[in-house]
């Protein structure tokens, strides 16, 4: 019997909660004791990390995958699909680590390199919209006209229409 796509995906996903949820699950499938030891701090917090990334990794999947719903207008964003999930899962596991204090050498440098991670994701998601052109003009505002004269750049087609818009009132 085949399973659909999905089925594979939510047992990654109920497999994520577990570890999150329920980290001796690790010594009950690993251990010859069957689970009866305990995790140590290090082993936890590893389970903790490996669970909110399994998670919103199932979780990105499983929005990915088209649907044969009819859609509306198509949202057309200059924006990475994965931006949101990756920004989500840095920042989530920042906070993790920072209210983490018995693995403390690890877990801060784990908050750091995640927190830069989530930041800059957070960056990109409030500047996603590129002022890059002029909305008077649409002219490129990375242009130069600087040494080469270049005819398209943002400050010569701003000045042409500065004269065209005095052109048009005089008259």
């Amino acid at each position: 019997m085949k399973l659909p796509k999905t089925a594979h995906l939510h047992s990654f996903a109920a497999f994520s909660l577990c570890l999150m949820l329920f980290p001796r699950f690790l010594l009950f499938l690993a251990d010859d004791s069957g689970g009866r030891r305990t995790l140590t701090s290090l082993e936890r917090f590893f389970a903790l990390q490996l669970g909110i990334i399994f998670g919103i990794a199932s979780l990105t999947i499983i929005a990915m995958i088209p649907n044969d719903w009819p859609t509306g207008p198509e949202h057309t964003s200059n924006s990475h699909p994965l931006l949101w999930p990756v920004t989500a899962t840095s920042l989530m596991m920042t906070l993790v680590s920072y209210s983490n204090s018995t693995v403390s050498t690890l877990a801060t440098t784990s908050m750091w390199g995640t927190s830069v991670i989530g930041f800059l994701g957070l960056w990109l998601i409030i500047f996603e919209g590129s002022s890059a052109v002029s909305r008077k003009t649409g002219a490129d505002k990375h242009t130069s006209a600087f040494i080469f004269g270049n005819k398209s750049a943002a400050s010569v087609k701003k000045r042409k229409w500065k004269n065209e818009q005095a052109r048009k009132n005089v008259l």
